[in-house]
């Protein structure tokens, strides 16, 4: 991982853990779990479930829960998830209901769950300070910023530049298609960060193209939803049903993949693709119909996208006069749209969070190059 990405991912998570006071609330549960069962009442029964309402409401809402699909990668390399949020929650909630007719063994679990993430913290609390002293990079997006971040396997290049090299040619081919859809300049999209844990990119873009994106990803996470729903059906059919019986389901899922895409595809070009060109929008159909399924492979073997923006700061007038004017009104006028914008965008924008982990790709896409699309401007 790219390390002012990590320097901002533990920022986040000390700022959620000292911000929702979670040591202390941790601290709070232990001591009315210990009362409880040193000197068993109703009323120290009642404290202790207040003080697991609180946590679990607490720990419920916090902001880590919401972190986009990369950043979850990281929670996920540098351990992070049984210390915060749910995970956090978890493992609480476990550790009472599996001891619940032995509060004492419960009571053990817990300690141990509040040292361990107490542990955990003092360490982020430590990196992250000295990250700062050693003035490291610290990766966040500016006030009115968007990008788009993609994560790939290693595996999908085969780790080496050639399978890279390709990699990034699609990637930027599919873009492309996006950004005339989008109403950008059909140029090269300009990479922010790479990184190579798994092949990270970050790509900066403009919010008409953040927000053609984060709707075609929302969509086809909903489509391949749909489709996992049938894939399962189809699981717990073959338990009684024969195989020869169950091909025609196998039919209908490939049937239905391409349906789906091609949809989304008509749907994405009503939306954005404001230009009278009956002949380019017929190709940029047939483009984004190959970009999009290079999106949906990718994220059916384990590849992620996501969208993410940083609301504007609101302008502030320095005297009446100036709050009257036309000139401060138009601004306010962009920056409300900007917001709503952007507000939009990080709603849609991390829809692959939403998937389950799964073990082998589902969708039985055939490799589309989209290499040979025609994506250049319009003369």
């Amino acid at each position: 991982m790219k390390v002012g990405r990590l320097h901002a991912v533990l920022e986040e998570i000390r700022k959620d853990y000292k911000d929702n006071d979670v040591a202390n609330l941790l601290n709070q549960l232990q001591s009315a779990l210990q009362q409880s069962v040193d000197q068993p009442t109703p009323e120290r029964s009642t404290a202790f479930k207040e003080c697991y309402a609180n946590i679990s409401s607490v720990l419920r809402e916090s902001g880590v829960n919401r972190s986009s699909p990369i950043e979850e990668k990281i929670f996920v390399e540098i351990k992070a998830l049984p210390h915060v949020g749910i995970g956090l929650l978890d493992r609480i909630t476990k550790a009472i209901a599996e001891n619940n007719v032995t509060p004492r063994d419960a009571l053990t679990e817990i300690q141990g769950i509040v040292q361990e993430t107490n542990k955990y913290h003092k360490t982020v609390d430590t990196l992250v300070d000295q990250f700062e002293e050693l003035e490291i990079e610290y990766d966040e997006l500016e006030e009115g910023e968007f990008e788009i971040g993609v994560s790939i396997p290693k595996a999908i290049t085969k780790g080496n530049i050639e399978g890279l090299k390709q990699e990034l040619h699609e990637l930027n081919q599919t873009f492309r298609i996006f950004k005339e859809v989008s109403g950008d300049e059909v140029t090269s999209i300009e990479i922010k960060d790479l990184s190579s844990s798994e092949w990270q990119v970050f790509l900066d873009c403009v919010p008409g193209l953040a927000m053609c994106f984060a709707v075609a990803i929302e969509r086809i996470v909903a489509l391949y939803k749909k489709l996992l729903e049938i894939r399962k059906l189809k699981q717990e059919l073959s338990k009684n049903v024969p195989k020869n019986a169950l091909k025609s389901i196998d039919d209908h899922l490939k049937v239905a993949v391409d349906q789906g895409l091609q949809e989304i595809a008509a749907s994405i070009l009503k939306e954005f693709y404001k230009k009278d060109e009956s002949g380019r929008k017929n190709e940029l159909n047939n483009g984004l119909c190959k970009a999009l399924r290079y999106i949906a492979d990718r994220m059916d073997h384990g590849g992620t996208f996501e969208v993410n923006a940083c609301e504007p700061e609101e302008p502030e007038a320095e005297d009446e006069e100036e709050e009257k004017s036309k000139e401060f009104k138009a601004k306010l006028k962009k920056y409300a749209e900007l917001k709503k914008f952007a507000s939009k965008v990080n709603e849609q924008g991390r829809a692959t969070a939403q998937l389950e982990a799964r073990d082998k790709p589902i969708l039985m896409l055939e490799q589309v190059s989209n290499s040979k699309v025609q994506n250049k401007a319009p003369t």
